[in-house]
């Protein structure tokens, strides 16, 4: 992971054996090899060679160096990129096909808002239960559409509070009014 640097090919040790042949027969004196480093991301090397031995000074070797580093910056920040729009990808398939399941389910849901009890979102299994159209039901609260009693608002209230501090409301029962303005019972 540190910058290779051969000044003069031809007295270069053993370690440069294998490319001194080819890089001889090319004309190449000296070679600087620089590795894309960006965090702790190997993503190659660059490879510069030169017809003149001692070819490169220090500061051309800084700048190469500073100059290797804005590539691997550069590669890594277009990877990043890439994989950021390959999970925005999947996360819409995903958000697609769980909409499809919600709206589709044959059972009625409704999501509910923790601060105000807003109705945020209902199916279409719901609408066709409770009687309402969608429109409207998106203007209501989850105590807006409870009878008013015991069972009801009542009951409402308490699971509500129950949701609003984060415990969970699974299996419990409300009566809930149709449009028409018959109770239905809903169990969650």
């Amino acid at each position: 992971k540190d910058p290779f640097i051969a000044r003069h090919i031809e007295t270069m040790p053993d370690c440069y054996e294998p490319w001194r042949e080819a890089a001889l027969r090319q004309g190449y004196q000296s070679v600087v090899a620089l590795p894309l480093i960006s965090e702790t991301n190997l993503y190659g090397a660059i490879v510069i060679d030169a017809m003149e031995t001692d070819a490169f000074d220090d500061s051309e070797l800084l700048l190469l160096m500073e100059m290797a580093g804005d590539l691997a910056f550069g590669i890594r920040t277009l990877r990043i990129r890439d994989e950021r729009k390959h999970a925005e990808k999947a996360l819409r398939e995903t958000e697609a096909r769980y909409e499809e399941l919600y709206e589709k389910a044959p059972n009625g849901y409704v999501s509910v808002s923790a601060q105000d009890g807003r109705l945020l979102q209902s199916n279409q299994a719901m609408c066709t239960m409770l009687g309402y159209d969608r429109d409207l039901l998106n203007h209501m609260t989850i105590f807006d559409l409870c009878m008013d009693n015991e069972e009801g608002k009542a009951r409402a209230g308490q699971l509500f509070s129950r949701f609003a501090h984060g415990e969970s409301t699974r299996n419990a029962e409300l009566q809930m009014t149709h449009a028409d303005g018959h109770p239905v019972w809903v169990s969650g």
